[in-house]
C-alpha cells in the first residue's frame, strides 16, 4: 500500500511539472491500466485535476515572466498617471453631510525605459547559443622550440636529442647494490 502511494505521488508530481497523464505515469514505472484504475478513485482524480491546474498556473507564469524579460529587453513605454484629490462636503439623501475624494487635478505622463543590454544579452545567450555565445577567443603568437640541452653528470652533451634510447652513447651510472 505504501509503495502504490509513492508511486501516485510520483505520477503527480510529473503532472504538475507540466508532463502529461501519460508521460507522468510511464515515467514513475506504472502501466497505463494501472493508472486508468487508480483514476476511477475520486481522491486520486481530484489529485490529478489539481495538480494539472498547478502546471498550467505555472506554465502561464513562466510566460509572463519570458514576456516580461523580452519587454525590458526590447524597451517599453508605459502611462504614469499621478492625482490630486481634494475632500468636498456632500449631503445624502437622508440631509446627512460626509466627505467624498474629488479629483483636483490629473497629470499623465508617457514614461519610456530604454532597451537593457544585460536583458538582451541573456536572452540572446540563452534563445540561440550557437550564435551568442559568452566566450573568449584566446591566440597565441610565438616561435616553439624543441631544442633541448642535455646535461648528464655535469657536462652537456655536444649533439641534438637523439630519439631513442639506442642512440645515446652516454654511460649509464651504475646502480648501488643494498649492501
Amino acid at each position: 500500500m505504501k509503495q502504490k502511494d509513492e508511486k501516485k505521488a510520483e505520477v503527480l508530481n510529473y503532472i504538475t511539472q507540466g508532463n502529461s497523464q501519460e508521460e507522468s505515469f510511464r515515467k514513475a514505472g506504472i502501466g497505463k491500466s494501472t493508472f486508468y484504475k487508480w483514476l476511477e478513485e475520486k481522491e486520486f482524480r481530484d489529485a490529478v485535476h489539481n495538480a494539472q491546474e498547478e502546471a498550467r498556473i505555472s506554465k502561464a507564469d513562466v510566460r509572463g515572466v519570458e514576456r516580461a524579460l523580452l519587454d525590458i529587453a526590447k524597451g517599453f513605454e508605459y502611462e504614469e498617471v499621478k492625482t490630486e484629490y481634494e475632500s468636498k462636503v456632500v449631503e445624502d439623501e437622508n440631509g446627512k453631510k460626509e466627505y467624498k475624494p474629488v479629483i483636483k487635478k490629473q497629470v499623465r505622463t508617457v514614461k519610456r525605459i530604454p532597451p537593457n543590454v544585460e536583458a538582451i544579452k541573456f536572452l540572446l545567450t540563452n534563445r540561440d547559443p550557437e550564435n551568442w555565445k559568452n566566450r573568449i577567443d584566446t591566440m597565441q603568437m610565438g616561435r616553439v622550440s624543441t631544442d633541448l640541452h642535455i646535461v648528464y653528470n655535469g657536462t652537456e652533451a655536444d649533439k641534438e636529442f637523439p630519439h631513442s634510447e639506442s642512440e645515446l652513447d652516454l654511460e649509464k651510472p651504475e646502480r648501488p647494490t643494498g649492501e
